[in-house]
């Protein structure tokens, strides 16, 4: 299996034509790494493949913690609730 670009991934836009480029952070020569590029009516799309690095570690952790709930229980699982809700938001564009 290989591995993904890690995140955080980004939303890019063209000023001259609104298409948007999703983009990796990391640092390597040229100061981003391309993950996408999607026609400017496609941005929720855009929103949804920037958010996936989030989504998959909230969902490992998810996985993890219910997997090890017995042995772990009570655990409190606000922080992996937070980055959850954080991971929608960013995927669905959500401001509150």
């Amino acid at each position: 299996m290989t591995n993904h670009t890690p995140g955080p991934w980004v939303i890019r836009k063209a000023k001259e034509n609104g298409a948007c480029s999703v983009v990796s952070e990391s640092k390597d020569l040229a100061g981003f790494t391309f993950i996408a590029a999607l026609t400017p009516s496609d941005e929720a799309n855009a929103r949804l493949i920037a958010a996936a690095p989030e989504l998959l570690e909230s969902l490992r952790e998810l996985v993890e913690w219910s997997d090890d709930m017995e042995a772990n229980y009570p655990y409190d699982i606000t922080p992996m609730l937070a980055k959850a809700r954080a991971a929608i938001k960013k995927a669905t564009g959500e401001t509150k």
